[in-house]
């Protein structure tokens, strides 16, 4: 009876193997609509989740069914990623790790190790899934598999720029780029292209940024992969909220919203949701931003697991907090969002994260909380190597200076602030330092040299299309001028 029972359940998975593979062909066909495929999955969902688990739980009777094993996962990942929890992906690939192990296919192993590694970084976790994508990558290497090489490269140098190591990052997109032109996949290069246009952005080069994503749209198009053209449209969005072209950036997100509904994916859907809202806040537009994010909070909470993204949900709300004066509030959700750090290890936004409560100390006026988080927030940022970090927390000591009237402190933060933020050309970054160093020089000295940063900072808000940040320059200028002109030239010589 036993053996019946065994062929019958093995005859089963062998048939929704069958139907996995055509989802996948069908989603990746140039003359299928990728939400038809994931509806057909869904209609197919029960009956290929007990064939997986089936084949899961029982590779290590034969060789057969670890066979089986490992064409599920490799045929159902881009479904899986879709529309499995994190933490059933993470269990069903370390498992079939043991499957690829029992069949010595190395090159199997290898994949898979990176797919454990892509849960992880999707999950925030990033020491973890550096290591795997490093182990995964010298199998790649050793068994000449270029388009995996390829891959754990373009991983790597994903986990580097959301760690804020752009050196390291862009080393390994180089590294992936001369691999890549041994290859004739218009996604690799567009997802090379993407990388390299994140990194850009931190680093305020937006024409070289700019120049990559739409290199890496065009190449998502070529490659029929929309899920990821909504990352690289994001991407773009992100650069263009950068510049100050508010509308612009609503118009990418839009698209790629647009995009996210169609296919069916409710985690891009979310994430695009949360840049819209992000958006939104930088406009003014303080309740439509708070319902969106609203919105996405609830799609995450239904999807789970992801950390990460439900900590940047969660830090926004804190700025609507923050920025119609409830302080309280926004601190309890900025905690909220620390802990979610420390929890995922998530060093970067961790530091982020204490810099916003020093921000939130200085609105209350409480100089010594504040110096206190931005302290630590500053010493994380360093450790971390992110120069706009660094930067940030540079000027927040800058502002706790001013508030306490620490003039030649506030001078040496801010100028700290600008020599970072003038290496890597971030311009926003530039423009706050700028404002700060001018006018702790104009309390401090009463000089004109305050004045011309003050038109500094003004030029690049300018430029960034920041008219109320321009505006508020301007008022300085005007008023500081004022009270020059009112000295005698003998006192401001002494």
């Amino acid at each position: 009876m036993t053996i019946y029972i065994t062929k019958a359940k093995l005859t089963h998975s062998e048939y929704f193997l069958y139907k996995l593979k055509q989802i996948n062909q069908s989603y990746w066909s140039i003359n299928e609509s990728q939400s038809k495929s994931i509806e057909e999955f869904d209609r197919e969902s029960i009956n290929i989740t007990v064939a997986l688990n089936w084949v899961i739980h029982n590779f290590e009777k034969d060789d057969h069914i670890s066979r089986i094993c490992l064409e599920f996962i490799e045929n159902g990942r881009t479904v899986f990623e879709i529309r499995f929890d994190p933490s059933y992906r993470l269990d069903i690939y370390e498992k079939s790790i043991s499957a690829a192990k029992l069949l010595s296919d190395k090159k199997l192993e290898g994949h898979l190790i990176g797919y454990v590694g892509d849960v992880y970084y999707q999950l925030g976790l990033y020491e973890k899934a550096t290591d795997l994508f490093k182990k995964a990558l010298v199998i790649a290497q050793l068994e000449k598999d270029d388009i995996q090489v390829a891959s754990r490269l373009i991983q790597l140098a994903s986990t580097c720029n959301l760690q804020g190591q752009y050196k390291q990052a862009l080393e390994y997109d180089r590294q992936a780029l001369v691999v890549s032109d041994t290859l004739n996949s218009p996604n690799i290069s567009a997802a090379i292209y993407n990388n390299l246009s994140s990194v850009y952005i931190q680093l305020g080069q937006y024409s070289t940024s700019l120049h990559y994503c739409e290199k890496s749209l065009i190449l998502f198009d070529e490659g029929r992969d929309f899920r990821s053209k909504c990352y690289a449209l994001r991407s773009m969005g992100d650069l263009y909220k950068e510049m100050g072209n508010y509308q612009d950036a609503l118009n990418q997100f839009h698209q790629a919203l647009r995009i996210s509904r169609e296919i069916k994916d409710k985690r891009i859907e979310s994430g695009t949701l949360t840049s819209i809202g992000i958006t939104l806040i930088e406009l003014n537009q303080i309740s439509e931003a708070r319902e969106i994010l609203e919105q996405a909070y609830q799609i995450e909470q239904s999807l789970g697991s992801n950390k990460r993204e439900e900590n940047n949900i969660l830090g926004n709300l804190g700025r609507i907090h923050r920025i119609l004066g409830e302080y309280e509030q926004a601190l309890a959700i900025t905690r909220k969002g620390l802990n979610i750090c420390k929890q995922i290890g998530d060093r970067q936004n961790e530091g982020s994260h204490l810099g916003i409560l020093g921000s939130i100390y200085i609105l209350q006026n409480k100089p010594i909380e504040a110096t206190e988080v931005i302290d630590e927030a500053l010493k994380i940022a360093k450790e971390v190597g992110n120069p706009h970090n660094i930067a940030t927390q540079w000027i927040n000591l800058g502002n706790v200076c001013l508030m306490t009237k620490s003039y030649n402190k506030a001078v040496d933060s801010f100028r700290e602030a600008v020599k970072i933020a003038e290496g890597v050309q971030h311009k926003r970054d530039l423009a706050k330092a700028y404002e700060g160093l001018g006018l702790s020089l104009l309390f401090l000295l009463f000089s004109q040299e305050g004045i011309s940063y003050l038109n500094k900072a003004k030029n690049i808000y300018h430029a960034l299309k920041d008219t109320e940040k321009e505006f508020v320059c301007q008022e300085h200028i005007n008023v500081w001028s004022l009270s020059l002109d009112n000295i005698p030239k003998t006192d401001l010589a002494q």
